[in-house]
């Protein structure tokens, strides 16, 4: 049975509240992008002024108070939502993108569902060296919203792997909402990740987040990645 459904069946509701009057991918990528910047100022000082300016510039745009009702029960039902991912791992925010926009399709942009995603990580995980003492590095290059690696975190932590202390993630993605989807998620998973809007092929890079459970390891996490880091 898929999890969250009640929760994304809200979110989903909550967004059709704006129909004809708004694009509703554009009312949730903005609630995912107001998410993450508020948890963003709140992990690093890194940007603040910058994320806080552009906060007020999205809520802005909604102008009355029932629109900022509305979109600010869409920010917090993300987040409750998100709360429950140790117990109920998936990609949910990909799932709700994908069933509002269908993805991209100019641009190939197709969402891995997550059991496929499961078993690319369980077939990665049982190559890999698990010993106790061994901080794993593992790279996304094309993140999408995160739901491979955090398929991967799931299934270390079914190795009895504990991702939060033994396993850092550094994320990347052309698109900017793709890559705060990502951090949101790797976020509530509890995984240490630095997500990184960047295209791969060039790195260029135009921003950056690191989630809590990086930031409270900070140094190890930044010696592990050694001439990775993106520090």
């Amino acid at each position: 049975m898929e999890a969250l459904i009640d929760e994304k069946k809200q979110i989903l509701k909550d967004i059709d509240y704006f129909l004809y009057r708004r694009d509703k991918i554009s009312v949730f990528t903005d609630a995912v992008e107001f998410d993450a910047l508020d948890l963003s100022i709140r992990t690093v000082p890194y940007k603040q002024v910058e994320r806080i300016e552009r906060m007020n510039q999205i809520i802005a745009v909604y102008t009355d108070e029932q629109e900022r009702k509305k979109f600010g029960e869409i920010c917090s039902g993300i987040n409750n939502m998100l709360s429950k991912m140790l117990d109920h791992y998936g990609d949910h925010l990909g799932e709700i993108y994908m069933e509002l926009s269908g993805g991209k399709k100019a641009a190939g942009q197709y969402f891995t569902p997550y059991h496929v995603s499961r078993l690319l990580a369980e077939m990665t995980v049982g190559q890999s060296d698990l010993s106790d003492d061994k901080i794993l590095t593992l790279n996304e290059p094309c993140c999408g919203s995160g739901g491979i690696i955090v398929a991967t975190a799931e299934t270390l932590k079914e190795h009895g792997i504990n991702y939060t202390n033994n396993a850092v993630f550094v994320a990347n993605d052309i698109d900017r909402n793709c890559a705060l989807m990502c951090y949101l998620q790797t976020s509530w998973a509890a995984m240490p990740a630095v997500v990184l809007h960047q295209d791969t092929l060039t790195l260029q890079t135009w921003d950056k987040f690191i989630t809590p459970a990086f930031a409270l390891q900070y140094p190890k996490f930044v010696k592990a990645l050694g001439s990775q880091s993106t520090m």
